[in-house]
């Protein structure tokens, strides 16, 4: 592979702002990579089609399909190695070198059951927190008399839920959403910490939380610069095109989600500099 170190530098602080134009320039002079999550994605699409719709009763009027339970296992997976391909493809990028899709693929392929396991893990975590608020909260209520409007919409449906139940969600939720989004600011470069050091999950979760100690406030404005995009893309592309459609939509969001992942890429390589001293181009001797 030919290199170029010439964009190869230590940061000695961490600006957003340099975070954010080395993004912009890094899709901008690779735009395969915008198409990234778009064409993972639909890859596991086509499985709505030819995929067989079978399942079985779950109560309370649902009915789950062996098609959907397998749908969103394909959907997580193609949402970790997208995200795996273009960390790769993005670390090649930013030390100089040229790296075609094929290895980032193949080189995010050998890691596939670690980039899970993160992923595994972290679901676990969000789920025992949400148990762990939701019984007391149920307890709490437990001597609160409340009846459920008959206008209500789908109140045929919620009467068959412990009315106990239904109020302690709300505030469970809210407990919940909180520690998420506290939790998501440590663990967030947890897929970059594996697929650059090559850790395996618990480290990279463990390693992810210490290298944003210090340096949350800067994750938080960074997921808000997201949002925002994302939102200034969609209203963009509803103005020009009102009736976008699935696949226009999809196209959007990969393109979200391409930035996002990039952006937090270029965040990672700065944090490893600023509090580490480790340059992009010390990296594979540094950790290998």
């Amino acid at each position: 592979m030919a290199k170029n170190n010439s964009n190869i530098g230590v940061e000695t602080h961490l600006s957003v702002g340099s975070v954010l134009s080395r993004s912009f320039s890094t899709l901008l002079s690779n735009p395969l990579i915008f198409l990234l999550p778009f064409i993972i994605e639909a890859l596991h699409q086509v499985f709505w089609v030819f995929f067989p719709q079978f399942g079985f009763g779950l109560g309370f009027g649902f009915d789950i399909t062996i098609t959907f339970i397998v749908q969103t296992f394909l959907s997580v997976m193609s949402q970790v190695l997208s995200q795996g391909v273009i960390i790769f493809a993005v670390y090649q990028v930013l030390l100089g070198n040229r790296s075609s899709i094929g290895e980032s693929m193949s080189y995010c392929l050998a890691r596939l059951a670690t980039l899970c396991n993160i992923c595994v893990l972290i679901t676990l975590f969000f789920v025992a927190i949400f148990v762990a608020v939701l019984i007391p909260s149920y307890l709490l209520t437990r001597f609160i008399d409340f009846s459920i409007p008959p206008e209500f919409p789908f109140v045929n449906l919620l009467n068959r839920i412990p009315t106990n139940l239904l109020i302690a969600v709300a505030p469970a939720f809210l407990i919940w959403g909180l520690i998420v989004f506290i939790q998501t600011l440590k663990w967030i470069l947890s897929t970059s910490v594996c697929i650059v050091e090559d850790l395996n999950a618990v480290k990279s979760i463990k390693r992810s939380s210490s290298l944003t100690k210090g340096y949350r406030l800067n994750i938080m404005i960074l997921m808000f610069v997201i949002g925002f995009f994302s939102w200034i893309l969609g209203f963009i592309a509803g103005w020009i095109v009102p009736d976008l459609g699935t696949v226009g939509s999809a196209f959007l969001n990969s393109i979200t989600k391409a930035f996002s992942y990039v952006m937090f890429v270029v965040f990672y390589f700065d944090l490893l500099a600023v509090k580490e001293g480790i340059s992009i181009d010390k990296v594979e001797e540094v950790f290998n």
